[in-house]
């Protein structure tokens, strides 16, 4: 009975993770139809060489910086893990936040159960604990950043259409949601004093068997380390996210022969991370291309079919770049076969 249910969630997670791919493919495709194809071919090959190239640099720079930011918050429980184990297990973490069903909590169990296995038992807890602070964090910046560029575009975004300024302000509703639960999570305690909440939180631990009492209790470990949350959280919201944004805006220059204003590509970079953290694709694959296309296109009065190349070599960038985790893992596979032996 148990491999039974086994079974059957597999299949569920599998249909699913089709589910989202198929998902994805219509929403590229949305995107990719808008290229004109004899105005990119006119494009010297070297110039789009050139911008893919610069996306690649600039993400890898950024999941390294995400590597580091987690080797912070690993070393603030007292667990010793070097940088490179950091940078090889971020990368691997990302390149199966594409492959496995889960999207990007699949690539941290990947990443969880690699350093479980490598931490001493009374500390495998807070070993996890470091990974969902990491994205936690990680969220709470990118999170702050498209709603502070939200407010400065208000009044751009009210000169947009209707479905457009209903795309925008979803999104800011999805930040100031994300920003609500990472403020409870931190300070539960607080929350908890008043009954209803109490109440609705044993509900909720009911239908999740305990998950969410062990994830509070996880974040607690953290309370007293509120040096290094603010650390990381800065990291994020200065470099780790604005590299991202950079690598959209040096890719718009490049193929436009022409210099950005950096604000409206930002802004529309901040927005397409954001739906890329909404569940239904793989990594946010097409999801984040559209936001993107849309917000270039309304905000730049720049082409159609440039608008929609931009994103496409984006996530060029960002996809051969999480690519490079299969060989970190493929390295770590041959050295504990080496080490068997």
């Amino acid at each position: 009975m148990i491999e039974t249910a086994e079974k059957k969630k597999k299949v569920k997670e599998i249909f699913f993770h089709i589910i989202k791919i198929l998902i994805a493919g219509i929403l590229i495709y949305w995107v990719v139809k808008d290229i004109k194809m004899d105005e990119l071919a006119v494009l010297p090959r070297s110039r789009l060489l050139f911008a893919w190239v610069t996306a690649f640099i600039l993400v890898f720079c950024q999941t390294a910086l995400s590597a580091f930011r987690w080797q912070l918050l690993v070393r603030a429980q007292g667990i010793d893990l070097t940088f490179y184990r950091a940078f090889s297990l971020t990368f691997q973490g990302v390149f199966f936040s594409l492959c496995l069903p889960g999207g990007a909590v699949g690539g941290d169990v990947v990443k969880a159960a690699c350093v479980v296995k490598e931490t001493s038992g009374e500390k495998k807890v807070e070993a996890v604990t470091s990974i969902f602070m990491d994205r936690l964090v990680g969220l709470i910046a990118l999170f702050g950043l498209a709603l502070f560029l939200i407010l400065i575009k208000i009044p751009a975004v009210l000169t947009m259409t209707k479905p457009i300024q209903a795309t925008v302000w979803t999104l800011g509703i999805v930040c100031i949601t994300g920003l609500s639960a990472a403020f409870f999570f931190l300070f539960h305690d607080i929350f908890l004093k008043i009954s209803f909440i109490r109440k609705l939180l044993l509900l909720a631990d009911r239908l999740g068997k305990g998950a969410f009492t062990r994830i509070l209790a996880s974040v607690d470990i953290y309370r007293k380390k509120w040096k290094t949350l603010f650390v990381t959280c800065i990291m994020g919201i200065v470099v780790i996210h604005p590299l991202l944004f950079l690598a959209l805006y040096f890719i718009a220059d490049i193929l436009t022969g022409r210099l950005q204003q950096i604000i409206p590509v930002f802004f529309a970079a901040a927005l397409g991370n954001v739906a890329s953290c909404i569940p239904g694709t793989v990594g946010g694959l097409g999801a984040r291309d559209k936001i993107m296309q849309i917000l270039l296109e309304t905000g730049n009065g720049l082409a159609s079919s440039e608008t929609a190349m931009i994103p496409i070599l984006y996530t060029l960038g960002y996809v051969s770049c999480s690519l490079t985790g299969s060989l970190f893992f493929i390295s770590d596979s041959f050295l504990k076969k080496k080490k068997n032996k």
